[in-house]
This record gives C-alpha cells, structure tokens and sequence, in this order.
C-alpha cells in the first residue's frame, strides 16, 4: 500500500512497516514499525502520513510526521466499524469515514473536531469529498451532504434510484456530484442537493464505473455478452435485444456473445451529454461510445483514457 507527495512515496508492508523513499533517487530516508498495523487506508498531505488501524475493537487512526517518521499521535474513534475512507480536506482536517460515522481530526495535536453519525451503513463506492462537504449514501438511493467545517447534515437529496441497497458510485467532476447505480445514473448539484439530470431503467451489463476527468465523466461497464445490446442499454428493452443468429452464423455469433467486452462512455456533468472520444491512432475519427472487446481495465493518464486487453494496451485520446 502506498501513497505519494510531491517528494515522496510513503509505503507500507503486510508486516506493519512503514517508510518512506525519496522520489529522485530512492533512498529509504526513514523505516518504523507501527503498532497497532497499518490496516487497509493511508493517506498523506506532505506533512503528516495517516493510516489506519485496528486495536481492541476499535478503529484507531495513526498521524506520522512525515519529515521525520516520528509516530505523533494515536487517534481512537468511537466505532467498532473499520474505516471506509481516510483523506486530507482542503481546511486541513483528516477525514476519517467509517461504516457507521465520520470524524473530523486536526492532525497537528489529534483532536477530533466534530463526529457524525451516519444515516446508515456506508461503503467506500457510495463516498465522496467535494471542497467543503462530504457525500455518502447509506442505503443507495438518497445522498446526504454533511458539512466538513462542522459535521451538520445540510441536505438530503431526493430519490436517485428507484429501489433501496443498489450500489451506488459517486464522483465529484467539475464542481458536479455524479452518481450511478444497478439502472441509474443522475447528477446532483452539490450546492442544493437539486437533480440536474437522470436516466433510470439502464440494462448495464455489469455495475457501472466511474472515472473523473477534468471536463466530464466517463461511464464504464462490463459484462459477458452481446457488446451492442450493453451499447444500447438505455434504450427500451425490446428495441436494444439484438436479432437471433441464423443459419451458418450461430456458432460465430454465440462465441462473440460468450467474449467480454468494455463499454465506455464519456459524458457532460452538468448536462448528461455525451461527448465524443477519439482514437489516439486517428483523432479524426470520433466515437461516442467504444466497445472494447476482452476488456480488463480502463485507466486514466494525462486526461487520455487506457483501456488493458490482457497485455495490450491501447490509447484514447479526448476529442473537444
């Protein structure tokens, strides 16, 4: 498990080591072991490294001086629930988010500013930290903002999905909150809570994935199966079923059913509106939607969009 500053990389083993290796030349500046371990989260703003642990049933979070790997402050929060999220906010805090809570902690002396309960239980896809507010849902319908100067709940937003425990995946893109569930897929201003936009009764072939860029979302899915019909998942069901093969083809078209496939989909935040992508090897040639066959993964760098086939990979590029 790692995590970067602009001079650093600060990692941590399976054994509860943590150190820290500087980034132009690789030299380990400082090795310590932590007790209790690092457990699954650790984050750093360049002046202190936090991570989490667990420690009489409690979760507990650890602040590291990371200049000098002095191990600072031990933080025990009230939850008997492992931590979700664990990230540095714009003020300063440490945001620790569990199942059931979330906790705001100032790192230089370990107070814990304000805790919040939760509506319910929270997973880390249904979290989100915009600026000044965090979003979660806890049942995969409704999303609530909770204050991050002051833990208070400001709003909940209304229905996003028609049936409660989907699971739901939240992402802040150009000042726009994102969401897609199981069918659904909306965008909320996180100013007010209000809906800009929604599409419901969405045949994904497989739960949606979410990628920020910059300028716009990309929706990604996945699944076994016939890549046009996942392609034309948001329109009625009988005018997206493809027609049955025929003939000679059967064989041909049922192996290119059982293959998997990536859909992806690049969208507008505020409006829903989709945007095209470009092939890298022919930027003149734009596509809305791409069907990537024996897909394995879809990967952001430099505002370009990677999509891994087993050893290949190939290269999108973002049309305007």
């Amino acid at each position: 498990m790692m995590t970067a500053a602009p001079a650093h990389l600060f990692a941590a083993t399976s054994h509860g080591e943590l150190f820290a290796i500087r980034l132009t030349d690789g030299h380990v500046e400082w090795r310590i072991a932590t007790s209790p371990r690092v457990g699954t989260r650790l984050t750093t703003d360049g002046t202190w490294i936090a991570y989490s642990g667990w420690e009489e049933r409690r979760a507990v979070v650890g602040l590291v001086d990371a200049a000098t790997g002095v191990l600072s402050r031990q933080v025990a929060l009230a939850s008997e629930r492992p931590l979700q999220m664990l990230t540095f906010t714009d003020d300063g805090y440490l945001l620790a988010v569990t199942t059931t809570t979330a906790h705001a902690i100032e790192p230089r002396d370990g107070t814990i500013v304000w805790t919040a309960r939760l509506s319910g239980p929270a997973v880390v896809t249904s979290i989100c930290v915009g600026p000044d507010a965090l979003f979660v849902s806890t049942d995969g319908v409704r999303l609530d903002r909770i204050d991050l100067l002051t833990g208070r709940l400001d709003w909940t937003s209304p229905p996003l999905a028609p049936a409660a425990n989907q699971s739901m995946r939240c992402r802040w893109v150009n000042d726009v909150l994102v969401c897609a569930g199981d069918e659904t897929m909306a965008a909320v201003d996180p100013a007010s809570g209000a809906i800009l936009w929604e599409a419901r009764d969405l045949r994904w072939s497989d739960a949606a994935s979410l990628i920020g860029l910059e300028d716009s979302v990309v929706v990604v899915t996945s699944g076994d199966g016939d890549p046009d019909n996942a392609a034309n998942a948001d329109r009625p069901a009988a005018e997206a079923q493809p027609p049955a093969p025929v003939g000679g083809k059967a064989a041909e078209e049922d192996a290119r059913k059982s293959q998997r496939w990536l859909v992806v989909r690049r969208l507008e935040p505020r409006s829903g509106r989709e945007l095209p992508i470009s092939g890298a090897a022919d930027a003149a040639e734009a596509e809305r939607t791409l069907r990537h066959e024996r897909g394995d993964g879809v990967y952001v760098r430099n505002g370009g969009l990677l999509i891994r086939s087993g050893t290949t990979l190939t290269g999108y590029v973002n049309s305007p």
